[in-house]
């Protein structure tokens, strides 16, 4: 049976293949072997977005706000839940809207992206400024504002 490692080393810019580490000739001494594993880092990069998980009967949602990982699905695995939102409930219902502050200016100030609606919920609780506006010229694109 024939085992391949790839390591990638930063410094180098290499991908230095060890084979079988049974077989000596191809693979690296164990002293080479422990000095290159110590010298890789290893960098997850993972974009965490704060959006809605719909919950739910058929024509009665109820949604989650979660923070998640960007590539996991809309109602997959999520990170953690930030609160919840109803929009069957009246406006002034408290069981509308329920939001766990800390937690959700935690994920904000860490670097999550809020999604639209996310971002309309997290504007209503205060945590996020308004998008600023984009002013139009008449036949051009948008034009930045003028002070």
């Amino acid at each position: 049976m024939l085992y391949e490692l790839y390591l990638f080393d930063e410094m180098s810019l290499r991908l230095p293949r060890i084979q079988n580490p049974k077989n000596t000739e191809r693979a690296l001494p164990a002293p080479q072997l422990r000095e290159t594993l110590s010298s890789l880092t290893l960098q997850i990069k993972m974009v965490v977005k704060i959006r809605l998980a719909r919950l739910g009967c058929r024509n009665h949602p109820f949604y989650r706000l979660v923070a998640a990982d960007s590539r996991a699905m809309r109602d997959g695995k999520h990170l953690e839940v930030l609160g919840f939102y109803d929009p069957l409930k009246e406006n002034d219902d408290p069981k509308k809207m329920a939001l766990k502050y800390d937690r959700a200016k935690y994920w904000l100030s860490v670097g999550a992206q809020p999604s639209e609606a996310a971002q309309r919920i997290l504007l209503k609780a205060g945590l996020v400024q308004p998008p600023t506006p984009v002013i139009m010229n008449k036949k051009g694109g948008p034009q930045p504002p003028t002070i």
